[in-house]
């Protein structure tokens, strides 16, 4: 948690709140995903904050790919947002003073990394392009890693629906 207000970020972390003490981490595990359109869809899952798992839906958009000038790496780029109530997820303090429904929003951009030596990740001749190659999603070659935690997983069903 960080904002721009010092001694809202301490509130937020606290007991009251977050309580990040007790649960440093919120982990969204993803379970399925659906194609609303040539770059959108819906994004099914799990998220475990304060302790509490429940599952929810995301809409998610697929912002490009490309070469990064600085690492010259192939990266993805995705965005992610969902409405939930803190409440299912333990976090009732003050409300309704403050409200319940919070907007939850996602930036992840994935990296695909270097082949391995002898050039690809099966030993063969096989393609390194997740999704269009691949089937089913289980073989789809872990040639992408997330900047976000837990999403490695996830990544290869949003290459596999999106045809990345």
């Amino acid at each position: 948690i960080v904002v721009s207000d010092l001694k809202l970020e301490k509130n937020l972390k606290s007991e009251s709140f977050f309580d990040v003490t007790k649960f440093p981490k919120a982990v969204f595990k993803s379970t399925g995903i659906e194609l609303k359109g040539k770059s959108s869809g819906k994004l099914t899952g799990k998220l475990t904050l304060h302790g509490v798992t429940r599952p929810v839906t995301l809409d998610v958009t697929f912002n490009g790919g490309g070469i990064n000038p600085l690492t010259n790496a192939y990266v993805l780029g995705f965005d992610a947002k969902g409405v939930l109530k803190r409440s299912d997820f333990g976090i009732k303090n003050f409300i309704p003073l403050v409200g319940d429904q919070v907007t939850l929003v996602m930036s992840c951009e994935f990296n695909r990394l270097p082949l391995p030596p002898g050039g690809d990740y099966y030993g063969g001749e096989s393609s390194i392009r997740c999704g269009r190659d691949y089937s089913p999603l289980a073989d789809c070659p872990s040639n992408y890693r997330s900047a976000v935690d837990g999403m490695a997983d996830d990544q290869h069903q949003i290459c596999n629906v999106f045809k990345i």
